[in-house]
Order: structure tokens, then sequence, then C-alpha cells
């Protein structure tokens, strides 16, 4: 919702598992839930601005494995509807799932063939690319760039989070930072 002149205006939300005709529970891909090459799909065909949602996307699925987050399912990217045009949310429920050991590490949406966040690397990521026809060669510089800017505001970033305590900053940066690693 956003306040305009006053007034509450209403923008409608649908999530990648609604847009796709399946039920919540269906949210992993390994439980019959949308693939990232499925979401790949629904962008190309229902997106107002193909190619900004789709350079969001895959900003946001590297994103989420640099950090560690395995669980970035069909029910954490949504479409906007809004004046006629249809639009990738912006992100939301990161979390580095690694950080915990008793939640699971198996990625929501595999990347490539990988099913883990711990074996994604940079190989995984052009051959999901070649898979949905994305140019490799500009989205490999690209994996880099975000690899890069993450690892350069890294500490800077858990510094900030002081909550998250001296032992979980430690292990998330250097989860961070192998991952980085792989993507270089």
């Amino acid at each position: 919702m956003t306040a305009l002149s006053g007034k509450v205006l209403r923008i409608h939300q649908e999530d990648l598992c609604q847009s796709l005709g399946l039920p919540p529970h269906q949210k992993y891909q390994q439980e019959g839930g949308p693939s990232a090459a499925d979401a790949i799909n629904c962008i190309r065909t229902w997106s107002t601005t193909p190619v900004l949602d789709l350079t969001h996307f895959l900003d946001l699925l590297v994103f989420n494995v640099l950090i560690g987050n395995a669980d970035a399912h069909g029910k954490n990217f949504s479409w906007l509807y809004q004046n006629g045009a249809r639009r990738i949310a912006p992100a939301y429920d990161f979390v580095a799932t690694t950080l915990w050991p008793e939640l699971s590490s198996r990625l929501a949406m595999r990347v490539g063939q990988a099913k883990f966040v711990a074996e994604v690397n940079l190989d995984h990521f052009l051959k999901f690319a070649e898979s949905t026809r994305i140019g490799k060669t500009r989205f490999r510089a690209r994996i880099r760039e975000l690899a890069m800017r993450v690892d350069q505001n890294l500490d800077e970033t858990l510094n900030r989070a002081p909550s998250l305590g001296p032992d979980h900053a430690d292990l998330l940066r250097t989860g961070i930072r192998e991952r980085v690693r792989k993507l270089s």
C-alpha cells in the first residue's frame, strides 16, 4: 500500500506460485514448485519490462547464493501490478540460512544442477544461463560485479549488524567470502 494525497492506494501483488497456478505448499522446486527456469519463462512472457525484470531476478538469484540463503522459493518472488504494468517486486525475506545448521542448505530453486548452496560455483550459473538462453558473457560479468560489490561492502554491513554477534558475523563473513571466491 502507498499513501497518495491522504488516500491509501492498494497495489496488487501475486507471488510466483500463484502466477504459475501452484498451491502455496509447492513453493520449493524439489516439492513440485517453480524452478529458476520457470521464473525466467514467466518473466519473459508476463512482465511488461522483461529485460529489466530478468536482470533483477538474476541479481536476486546470485545474491541469495552469495549470502547463503537456500530458502529463496517460489513465494519469495512476486509480481506487482500497478498502472497496467506487471513488474517483479523488490526483494524480501533474505536470510543467510547457512548460519543455522538445523535449516536445510538445499536450494529452494536449483542453480543448474547444484542442489545445495555449498555446491554452487560460476560454472553452475553459466550452464544455467545457457539452458535458459541468457547471454553467458554478460551474465558472467554481472555475477563477478555482484560478488565484488558484496565483498567490498561486507565488513561495513556486518559492523552495522551488532545483534548478529561476533561469532555469527565471522561465520557469515567466512561463508560469503568463500562463495564470492567460487563465483569470481
